[in-house]
């Protein structure tokens, strides 16, 4: 029986399909980007840079 709570509640607390959760409650969670990096990662600094500090920009938006 206990298995079966832990169960429900990795199911709501996942960003998995819907079919998945199908009978499940879930909440409706925010989903931040993550940073898409370009490789090799030295030779491209500046723009992973940018993408990390689009994705934060975004985090924080979502905190507000």
């Amino acid at each position: 029986m206990m298995f079966c709570f832990f169960f429900i509640g990795a199911l709501a607390c996942t960003h998995s399909k819907p079919i998945h959760k199908l009978d499940v409650t879930s909440f409706d969670w925010t989903i931040a980007p993550f940073p898409r990096y370009k490789y090799p990662l030295e030779e491209n600094e500046r723009e992973n840079q940018k993408e990390d500090e689009r994705c934060l920009a975004r985090v924080c938006h979502q905190f507000e």
